[in-house]
């Protein structure tokens, strides 16, 4: 009877001193790793995907640039580029979903994440928001140890290149792996 008194006293002041500390903490931080709840083409200040003036993707090896005219996409070299794939890369760019994943500061190196002056991928693209024209351009590093997601940066593309913002982000591969088969396999 004494133990079992004992124990409810104990467990009494546990649950106590737990409420005083979700008072003064707070609840348990969630995890680093989260959504952007907004979709990522109003993010950029623009209504639909239409509103993309032209996108472009390097890699080591290549670098293409897509820009739409008035008869429709045509190649960085002139070339006329079939609408319907320069469209699905469009909706690819407006739907991107970006997952934060840590803030980095100023000077911080983020080589870990391959976020380096050359990554694997650099992604660029122009598009008139309510704003004005507007140049968006994510360095897409290495992807993650499940393989389904790449680290990315946005940058100023300028020479040198810099970050802008605060954020590392997870951007699902399958997205980046498309517009890059896309382009890169169809641009001659």
């Amino acid at each position: 009877m004494k133990r079992n008194l004992l124990y409810n006293i104990l467990l009494a002041c546990f649950a106590a001193l737990m409420v005083v500390v979700l008072i003064f903490k707070g609840p348990p931080s969630t995890a680093v790793s989260r959504p952007i709840p907004t979709p990522v083409y109003a993010l950029f200040g623009i209504d639909d995907p239409s509103q993309i003036d032209w996108y472009g993707i390097r890699t080591a090896e290549q670098d293409v640039v897509w820009e739409r005219t008035t008869d429709g996409w045509q190649t960085q070299t002139g070339e006329t580029v079939d609408t319907q794939l320069a469209e699905t890369g469009t909706y690819l760019l407006a739907s991107l979903q970006l997952r934060q994943l840590r803030e980095f500061g100023p000077t911080e190196s983020l080589a870990q994440y391959g976020v380096t002056t050359t990554p694997q991928f650099v992604v660029s693209f122009g598009l008139t928001a309510y704003n004005g024209k507007e140049t968006f351009t994510l360095y897409l590093g290495t992807l993650t140890p499940d393989q389904s997601e790449f680290y990315a940066v946005f940058v100023d593309d300028n020479d040198p290149p810099r970050r802008i913002g605060e954020w590392v982000y997870l951007i699902p591969a399958a997205y980046i792996q498309t517009l890059a088969e896309i382009m890169v396999e169809t641009t001659p």
